[in-house]
């Protein structure tokens, strides 16, 4: 492997969001505490509502803290999933540069250069760390995908939110991550008195990817209202009108909100719903984050 490993495939990633009605993600009840801003507007992503979302050329997140913590006086479930995505960026970007500066293989088993679940582990120890003095409180769930030379992708996931690999020639999914429950509508999550750890739990699901290919990541508001069938026909008859990845995550935020607003719609969440023996209808109201990239080749290596 050469210093400049990362220059083979490249994502090009947009993303797309929708909070909740309530915004509740915003809400910092303590008064001896900083403001939302002045808390979390130096940390890499975005915020929305409770969810964060984070990108680079290789490298894409996103995050969905777990909204009963904003209940708390304490609780800071937005602050949470931004801390992760952030402190995981930051080790990955460190592990990156350790991986360029020296002849490593990164498929091999003893790797220890590149990993996104000890990145992950990281950035669950750091954010527990600094949110202990105070205290700030909250749980997150975390789904990210790392893009490794030359065209290896790892897809990690702690949680409900998940993450797919579109193959726009074959018209399908080729990947994906599986939704973890500890039950019915209570995900594995990172955080305050939770036992699930990034290397307790965490899931790597290895792919290799081709020029082209579409990596999708999206928290729960996505996939409890939108089939995974309804997602592919969606992004095929996107991909097959030629829309960029800025309009492809929009159209989807749009189309699963449509179904979140509907009281007699149906929907995934629903129908697990009524597995459990639960007399839920429609859809399920949520911050809805998606991040698209498509892999392709950077132009000087055409």
């Amino acid at each position: 492997m050469c210093r400049d490993a990362f220059r083979n495939f490249h994502f090009n990633r947009s993303l797309s969001r929708n909070s909740d009605v309530d915004g509740a993600g915003g809400r910092i009840p303590m008064p001896l505490v900083p403001t939302q801003e002045d808390a979390i507007g130096f940390l890499r992503g975005i915020t929305n509502g409770d969810d964060a979302v984070v990108s680079s050329p290789y490298y894409i997140g996103v995050a969905d803290g777990v909204g009963a913590w904003n209940t708390r006086p304490q609780g800071h479930a937005a602050l949470w999933s931004r801390l992760i995505l952030h402190f995981w960026a930051l080790e990955t970007e460190q592990q990156v540069l350790r991986f360029n500066s020296c002849n490593y293989e990164p498929l091999s088993e003893d790797n220890s250069l590149l990993s996104p679940i000890s990145a992950l582990q990281a950035s669950y120890e750091t954010s527990t760390a600094i949110t202990k003095p105070f205290p700030f409180l909250g749980t997150t769930t975390a789904c990210l995908a790392l893009l490794l030379p030359p065209t290896t992708l790892l897809l990690t996931n702690v949680g409900d939110s998940q993450a797919f690999v579109f193959r726009p020639s074959e018209g399908k999914f080729i990947a994906r991550t599986e939704e973890q429950w500890h039950w019915f509508d209570c995900p594995r999550q990172l955080g305050t008195n939770s036992p699930d750890t990034p290397e307790g739990v965490g899931k790597v699901v290895d792919v290799q990817v081709e020029e082209g290919d579409l990596v999708l990541v999206a928290t729960d508001g996505l996939v409890d209202n939108l089939w995974e069938a309804e997602i592919v026909r969606e992004l095929t008859q996107l991909v097959e009108t030629g829309e960029k990845e800025e309009q492809m995550a929009e159209k989807l935020v749009q189309k699963a909100k449509s179904v979140a607003e509907d009281p007699w719609g149906l929907s995934p969440y629903m129908e697990r719903a009524v597995e459990q023996g639960l007399g839920i209808e429609g859809g399920k109201w949520d911050d809805i984050s998606v991040v698209i990239a498509r892999c392709q080749r950077r132009p000087e290596e055409n």
